[in-house]
């Protein structure tokens, strides 16, 4: 979920060409396909919606919690959705749980 929260809807408008660029760079690493299939145009975007919203439920799969791959794409996204600082991440219960967890593995 925190990942989700994380980035930027790529059909919004106001969504950074380069997060969309990154973000297919990123996802060509656990998918496979080039970044030309997912051309920079409005059903561009759509399909990285959509593979943006496959991967966030992959990586909340905890079989995946310390799987490199996953831990570098997720990273990675975070950082190019917010490339001048990594953004904190605060825990408004004050636990230990899942929340603070979650944002280490991101990076925050």
């Amino acid at each position: 979920m925190l990942l989700g929260l994380l980035l930027p809807d790529p059909c919004d408008k106001d969504c950074p060409p380069d997060f969309k660029t990154t973000a297919r760079e990123l996802l060509t690493k656990r998918y496979g396909m080039g970044s030309k299939s997912l051309p920079a145009d409005r059903q561009g975007d759509m399909e990285l919606r959509e593979l943006l919203l496959k991967f966030i439920g992959e990586f909340a799969n905890w079989d995946h919690a310390s799987n490199a791959l996953y831990l570098e794409i997720g990273q990675g996204l975070v950082k190019a959705a917010h490339p001048e600082e990594t953004p904190v991440v605060v825990d408004p219960f004050a636990g230990g749980g899942s929340i603070p967890l979650e944002a280490l593995r991101l990076g925050c």
